[in-house]
């Protein structure tokens, strides 16, 4: 049994195969008394044989793309062959913060930001997903008692004529969930087509948690090869959303070593920073993490880098006095060495007293008299002040 989607020509185009094909594959096939949106085919037929060949295609596509940023784009396409829907979404359920949506087809803005907005909190799916923590094929009737007092069923699936609803719901990084929802505005999904879709679960599982290893490799691949570039074996990869998705063993023996760390590093959270000093001995390298992945994209990686003695023997904090006040005046050598310190720009202000907008009007001062124009380039100063070989970007 397959599901069609308007028409088989449009049905095709949404795996990206041939229509002809696809069309020939279903000339033969007889409708259900009932209603006329499911397909029906004799085993053995052409056009069983048609359709078989078609959803096998649409398996090895959204195989091939495991580990790439369209892989869910792919199971949906797949998913859309068996099943019967209007619309669909994919959406990721997250501890503590709002949903995200990464995918949707046929779901208007104004339904994603109202859903964002407030209503997500009524969501039974979410409710489901946070109270058991299980993935599986969930269906609306499954966890409609969860909609306390019908906000979400009677008023946001009236509101945008949703009738029923099956939801996917697969692991995801930091203990997330990644649900793909199908949706009908009208009639509901029939039980042998949930069963369908709990028979294929062990599949789309088993092609998800690929997906997620595929991810972790490369992962910490590239954490490594990052940290191994500044000669240090410390690292931390955080996602977009503050989660931790890999440490180093060497990173977790630094966190217990050295208590200034973490606040260190969660103080500067909001900042754009490329270096963050932690101690006279300790800095930390921040590059921006991009692997094409939804919750993943836009969070970091820390490599931890442990400074020697300067080459020349120098006292750091005579030389720090020195780099501080020999261009700069008293405030703009104390916001320095506040930087240094790892304060990021609200927390200076805080701490010495002063405006955010004077703190920055301080900092573009700076920049100007040392001619440079990110905080980058004030670390490399340092650095060479103290004796240790540096490069400038240009």
């Amino acid at each position: 049994m397959i599901a069609k989607h308007t028409t088989a020509e449009h049905m095709a185009r949404t795996i990206d195969v041939d229509p002809n094909m696809f069309r020939e594959a279903l000339r033969n096939v007889k409708h259900p008394r009932k209603r006329n949106t499911d397909w029906e085919v004799e085993i053995d037929s052409p056009s069983y044989s048609g359709m078989r060949t078609v959803l096998a295609r649409a398996l090895g596509d959204t195989a091939r793309e495991i580990g790439s940023a369209v892989f869910h784009n792919r199971l949906l396409h797949l998913l859309a062959m068996l099943v019967d829907w209007d619309r669909r979404v994919v959406v990721g359920y997250f501890d503590d913060m709002s949903p995200h949506i990464h995918l949707s087809d046929g779901i208007t803005q104004d339904c994603r930001d109202l859903y964002l907005s407030s209503y997500y909190q009524f969501d039974p799916f979410l409710r489901y997903w946070t109270g058991t923590r299980q993935c599986g094929v969930v269906t609306l009737g499954d966890v409609a008692s969860l909609d306390h007092g019908g906000t979400f069923v009677r008023e946001f699936n009236r509101i945008f004529g949703v009738s029923d609803e099956v939801g996917i719901l697969l692991p995801w990084f930091c203990g997330s969930t990644l649900g793909l929802f199908f949706e009908r505005t009208r009639g509901q999904y029939s039980v042998e087509m949930v069963r369908l879709l709990r028979d294929l679960y062990p599949l789309i599982l088993g092609l998800q948690e690929a997906h997620l290893s595929y991810i972790a490799n490369t992962l910490e691949m590239n954490a490594r090869t990052t940290a191994a570039s500044y000669g240090s074996e410390a690292v931390l990869v955080v996602s977009a959303k503050g989660k931790r998705l890999f440490s180093s063993n060497e990173w977790d023996k630094a966190e217990a070593d050295l208590p200034r760390l973490m606040p260190a590093l969660h103080a500067s959270w909001n900042e754009d920073l490329t270096l963050l000093s932690i101690d006279d001995r300790h800095a930390l390298a921040i590059q921006s993490l991009q692997l094409g992945q939804p919750t993943l994209d836009g969070g970091r990686i820390y490599v931890l880098r442990k400074l020697s003695e300067p080459p020349n023997g120098s006292n750091i904090a005579a030389d720090l006095v020195c780099f501080y006040f020999n261009k700069l005046t008293k405030r703009e050598g104390e916001i320095v060495k506040l930087i240094f310190a790892g304060y990021p720009t609200q927390s200076i202000a805080e701490k010495l007293g002063i405006s955010l907008g004077t703190v920055k009007n301080h900092r573009n001062s700076i920049y100007e008299k040392l001619d440079i124009t990110a905080e980058r380039e004030l670390f490399l100063l340092l650095l060479g002040h103290l004796g240790y070989p540096t490069s400038r970007a240009t």
